[in-house]
C-alpha cells in the first residue's frame, strides 16, 4: 500500500501540474498546488494502509457459541501444534482460565536473502530474528456464549517487516476451522481508529490556499491600481520626452553663448 500511495501521488502531482500549467500558463505557479494534491492522495492510501493493518493485528471481538472452557483449550491446543523453523514453539507467560486470559510468546528466527556488495554483488543467506505475541482475553454471555478478542504483537528484524503475518492467518484460519466462524460484535466502521491527517501537511495545504486566494484576488482585484500604475508610468515618460526635447533645443544656444564649435 505504501508504494502504491507512491505512485499515485506522483501520478496526481504529474496531472495536476499539468492541468495548472495548461490553465495558468506558468510550471511555477502550479507547482505546489500539485505537490499538495499529490502529498494528499499519497496520505490517503498511507491511512487505509495503516487502518487495515490495525484491522488485521487487531480485529473486531468475535462471539463464539462454544463455552469459554472450550475456546480456552482450542486457543492452547493450536498455539501447542504451531511449529515454525528450527524447531521454536510459543512459550506462555499467561495462562489463566479464571480470568480467561492468555498471552505467549514465539520467538524464532529465518534465513533471508541479503545482497552483498563489492564489485561482484551475490545473494547470501543471513540469520534474522523475528517475534511475535498474542493476548487472548475471553468473557462469558448471559447466553453461555465467549466473546473472543484477539491482539497481536509482531516484531521482525530485516527487509520483510510481515515476516509474521503468516502465522497470524494460520492461526485464524485453525481458530475458525474449530470453532466456527464467530460474530463480529462490533461494527468495523466504530471499532477501527480513523486517522487524521499530520499538522505538516495541513499547514502547507493551508499556506497554498492562502496563497492561491492571494492570486485570484491580485488577478480579478487589482485591475483598478494596475491601470493607475500604468498612467503614472506614461505620464513620467511624457515628461521625460518634453524635458529631453528642451535639452535638445537649449544645446545650440548654450554652443553660442560658450563658444563652442
Amino acid at each position: 500500500m505504501a508504494i502504491l500511495g507512491i505512485i499515485l501521488g506522483i501520478v496526481v502531482f504529474c496531472l495536476v501540474g499539468a492541468f495548472g500549467n495548461l490553465m495558468l500558463g506558468s510550471a511555477q505557479a502550479s507547482v505546489l498546488p500539485a505537490l499538495v494534491a499529490g502529498l494528499w492522495v499519497a496520505w490517503a492510501c498511507f491511512r487505509h494502509g495503516a487502518e487495515q493493518r490495525a484491522k488485521f493485528l487487531h480485529p473486531v471481538p468475535r462471539e463464539y457459541k462454544r463455552p469459554k472452557p472450550v475456546v480456552f483449550q482450542k486457543i492452547r491446543d493450536i498455539l501447542a501444534d504451531t511449529h515454525v523453523e528450527y524447531g521454536d514453539t510459543w512459550s506462555p507467560r499467561t495462562v489463566d482460565t479464571k480470568a480467561g486470559r492468555i498471552v505467549e510468546d514465539l520467538r524464532y528466527t529465518e534465513e533471508e536473502d541479503k545482497v552483498q556488495g563489492g564489485e561482484h554483488p551475490q545473494l547470501r543467506k543471513e540469520r534474522v530474528r523475528r517475534f511475535l505475541r498474542l493476548e487472548a482475553q475471553m468473557k462469558t454471555t448471559d447466553k453461555d456464549t465467549t466473546i473472543l478478542q484477539l491482539d497481536w504483537l509482531p516484531k521482525a528484524e530485516g527487509s520483510n517487516p510481515l515476516a509474521c503475518d503468516g502465522i497470524i492467518s494460520t492461526f485464524s484460519e485453525s481458530l475458525d476451522s474449530s470453532l466456527g466462524n464467530g460474530v463480529e460484535i462490533t461494527s468495523p466502521a466504530v471499532y477501527s481508529k480513523r486517522l487524521v491527517p499530520p499538522w505538516w501537511l495541513i499547514g502547507i495545504t493551508g499556506f497554498v490556499l492562502c496563497g492561491m486566494g492571494l492570486n485570484f484576488l491580485n488577478a480579478f482585484g487589482g485591475d483598478e491600481s494596475s491601470r493607475s500604475t500604468t498612467e503614472e508610468r506614461a505620464k513620467r515618460l511624457e515628461q521625460n520626452k518634453a524635458h529631453l526635447k528642451y535639452e535638445l533645443e537649449e544645446w545650440p544656444k548654450y554652443k553660442q553663448q560658450k563658444g563652442i564649435q
